[in-house]
């Protein structure tokens, strides 16, 4: 069993990224950890805590664009992360905009969870998908939860998703490899 532990900013994150890591990955223990907040100030702390613990063999930290540029974030996390020294690599990634465009990305997901079918060919080209999520589940009269959020991941097609979201190619390729 390959052990990996998971920073994330929210609720929906801790939600969504597991089972995707898990679709990726069939033989992946995934231990997640939620900042609750501006994952800069806390996802050292949080390595640290995993460090102490020995659970794991790699560690994912994983950050929404959220209108900035993802190589700005990356150097800052990597800045970050140059203090640091830890019994396993750490690879830090951005999700563009935020884990909602990925949820968009495939309509037979969107249908199956929440009764909407609408592709986004390019999901990764809003600005703001989170709104754009919360105003297709409003059609049908659903709320955003994390629930929601872990059941869409669910039932996602990893292959379209490759196909219409390349942040998450990198997601991926720093599971598998």
């Amino acid at each position: 069993m390959f052990r990996i532990g998971v920073v994330v900013e929210s609720a929906c994150d801790l939600a969504a990224l597991p089972i995707l890591i898990k679709k990726c990955r069939n033989d992946a223990s995934v231990i997640p950890r939620e900042c609750r907040g501006p994952i800069f100030y806390k996802f050292p702390r949080i390595l640290d805590e995993l460090e102490r613990s020995r659970t794991i063999d790699r560690a994912l930290v994983i950050c929404d664009a959220d209108g900035e540029q993802p190589r700005t974030l990356m150097t800052r996390m990597r800045r970050e992360l140059a203090g640091h020294r830890y019994g396993f690599p750490v690879e830090p990634l951005v999700i563009v905009q935020e884990l909602e465009a990925w949820l968009l990305a495939d309509e037979q997901a969107l249908q199956n969870v929440v009764g909407i079918r609408m592709l986004f060919r390019s999901p990764e080209d809003f600005k703001d998908p989170k709104r754009e999520l919360e105003r297709l589940l409003s059609q049908g009269n659903k709320v955003y939860t994390p629930a929601l959020a872990g059941r869409i991941a669910d039932t996602i097609r990893i292959p379209i998703l490759s196909k219409r979201c390349p942040s998450f190619v990198k997601f991926r390729n720093a599971i598998t490899r």
